[in-house]
């Protein structure tokens, strides 16, 4: 016996067929489905062209007709010179593995060897320290100004009178200057500059045009920073891309491997009062202190 449910449930589905009976739901689906239909292939035509088959000569046992690429071709290429020495060894590197010039080197380890520093070491801690020019016996109080333009308005000359000369621009390196020093010496003005290729030039200011150029490649990716020891001034260390941190010796003609990091070093400094530390940055964010004498980092921290 059918429940009430049930009873309600068989007289809509009587009420609803009736319904779509009379509006004739089903024969016009019927006739919407069968025209939207169309036979198989009827748009298609079969393609009768044979599949040509690519071979490359290779494959067919035929020498190439162009000779190739050259040897140690690469898309992003590198700076392979003086490629005789690993980069990453240990050893010291010798002036001559590292030098781009042809002219000897006499003239520029005399002029760095036998120029003594600029800035002057007060005895008395009370007193400032003092710089004394090369040009001039004028003497400049170091001291802090009290503010940024006390300290500009103490500097005057006159804009107009400066001028560019064609003697005074040279081509220290090969690539862009991304660093450039000022070598504090006394006896004689030089300029050093890293570029993007690993390169480190010198520029003596004091020399002929065709003997004034010093062109090394201690490194083989960007120079980052260029450092010049106070107590020490023909040690001068470099940092690179690639890193390395270099210490050039002038005096034993070698530049030696301080420091060998995977990620990249972006910059490097060192206090006045104190040589015997490297304060460098690296990679993402990482700061390092390292110790000359130890070989070692005693102390990092990472600022990401």
């Amino acid at each position: 016996m059918a429940t009430e449910y049930e009873r309600k449930r068989l007289e809509n589905i009587r009420r609803n067929d009736e319904m779509m009976a009379a509006l004739n739901v089903h024969a016009k689906a019927a006739l919407l489905s069968a025209a939207t239909k169309r036979p198989r292939n009827q748009y298609e035509k079969k393609n009768t062209k044979p599949a040509i088959i690519r071979q490359s000569q290779r494959t067919r046992g035929l020498n190439p007709e162009s000779g190739g690429l050259p040897d140690r071709f690469s898309v992003n290429p590198k700076r392979t010179h003086n490629a005789t020495l690993p980069r990453k060894s240990s050893a010291p590197m010798p002036f001559d593995v590292a030098y781009e010039g042809e002219d000897s080197l006499t003239q520029f380890v005399d002029s760095i060897a036998r120029g003594p520093l600029l800035v002057k070491v007060c005895e008395d801690d009370n007193e400032a320290p003092m710089l004394s020019t090369r040009s001039s016996n004028v003497v400049v109080n170091r001291e802090e100004p009290d503010s940024p333009r006390d300290h500009i308005n103490k500097i005057e000359f006159d804009l107009e009178s400066l001028s560019l000369e064609p003697h005074n621009v040279a081509r220290v390196v090969p690539g862009r200057i991304l660093v450039a020093k000022f070598l504090p010496c006394e006896n004689v003005n030089m300029i050093a500059a890293g570029d993007v290729h690993g390169s480190v030039g010198f520029w003596n200011l004091d020399k002929e045009e065709d003997d004034r150029i010093y062109q090394f490649t201690p490194h083989t990716n960007v120079v980052s920073s260029l450092v010049f020891q106070q107590n020490s001034f023909s040690r001068v260390i470099s940092s690179s891309y690639d890193g390395l941190i270099r210490l050039m010796d002038v005096e034993k003609l070698v530049f030696y491997l301080v420091c060998s990091r995977d990620e990249a070093i972006y910059s490097l400094s060192q206090r006045p009062n104190d040589e015997q530390n490297l304060y460098f940055g690296e990679g993402e964010g990482m700061f390092n202190i390292w110790d000359l004498r130890a070989g070692k980092s005693f102390f990092h921290w990472n600022f990401t």
